[in-house]
């Protein structure tokens, strides 16, 4: 078992006759091993590393957008967060593209200190 990665969790309640209820919705956390306290989070003023890679065609108005940012990182894509970030920061997502013609992709990694980096690609989609 890792001790680092993406985890998730949900509740039911359990009367006092055993009966069971619903599941609440799945909730998500993020295990890091970065051992950051809370006066090494608050001194951090360095965004996290992100690195996109020119994005590729799939066809028409699709576009594989992948690339790697600093482990620990949340990642987002056009204000979407990302919810399949590997431990070591990978990342990759099919989008579709708003409109035809040309759109600006908007990268994002945010660290647990809430700095954050981000990267533009403009991309041309066809119809």
């Amino acid at each position: 078992i890792s001790s680092e990665g993406l985890f998730y969790w949900r509740v039911a309640s359990i009367d006092s006759k055993g009966k069971t209820g619903g599941f609440s919705p799945f909730r998500r956390f993020r295990v890091t091993g970065l051992g950051s306290s809370l006066e090494s989070l608050q001194s951090d003023k360095t965004p996290p590393a992100l690195l996109v890679k020119k994005p590729f065609r799939i066809g028409g108005q699709f576009y594989l957008i992948e690339g790697k940012a600093e482990p620990g990182a949340s990642v987002f894509i056009n204000d979407e967060e990302l919810l399949d970030v590997g431990s070591d920061g990978t990342f990759k997502k099919l989008i579709s593209l708003p409109q035809v013609g040309w759109n600006t992709v908007v990268v994002k990694a945010a660290d647990l200190a809430g700095n954050q980096s981000v990267q533009r690609e403009k991309v041309y989609a066809e119809e």
